[in-house]
């Protein structure tokens, strides 16, 4: 194995460790030393690739939004002719279908979505500022998503969602 596939494998094994914590704890509950002791990860190389937790929870971030993103957009490539009830229905029941099968992703698109605009601004701010590579992701993210609902605000609380949706 060369040096890049061992670093991409690391790499892999932090996210894979960080969405976990992030994806079952939240964000407020995860720091850098839970996800080292949790998943057998030395800190020296957590420090190697990762500054901080907000660095980590944006690449956790990024990566819910790139693969929410790419599965809504081919689910609803395989619609047409619909109406724009239609659509926006479609496009919220995809992307419950989403969350169903990636539970830890929805606790980091919930954390994202329900923090107050002040607070997203404070965490996101400070966050672009250790890592650059996200000053193009969030701005584009936060036009996507700023005011977009929960599937729950539109379709009721679990267990009174209506069958024909599914």
């Amino acid at each position: 194995m060369t040096q890049k596939e061992r670093q991409e494998r690391s790499r892999k094994e932090i996210y894979q460790a960080a969405l976990e914590e992030f994806g079952t704890y939240g964000y407020d509950k995860v720091n850098m030393e839970r996800i080292c002791g949790n998943h057998g990860i030395s800190k020296g190389m957590m420090y190697h690739y990762y500054s901080n937790k907000d660095e980590l929870f944006l690449l956790c971030v990024e990566r819910t939004f790139q693969e929410l993103r790419a599965h809504v957009e081919r689910d609803m490539a395989h619609l047409s002719g619909e109406d724009t009830a239609a659509a926006v229905k479609d496009f919220f029941m995809i992307r419950e279908r989403f969350f169903q099968l990636h539970p830890q992703q929805k606790l980091v698109f919930d954390f994202c979505r329900t923090r107050g605009s002040a607070d997203r601004l404070t965490f996101y701010g400070g966050a672009v500022g250790a890592d650059r590579r996200m000053a193009v992701f969030l701005p584009s993210w936060a036009a996507d998503m700023a005011d977009c609902p929960a599937p729950t605000e539109i379709f009721g609380e679990a267990g009174t969602r209506r069958e024909e949706f599914f």
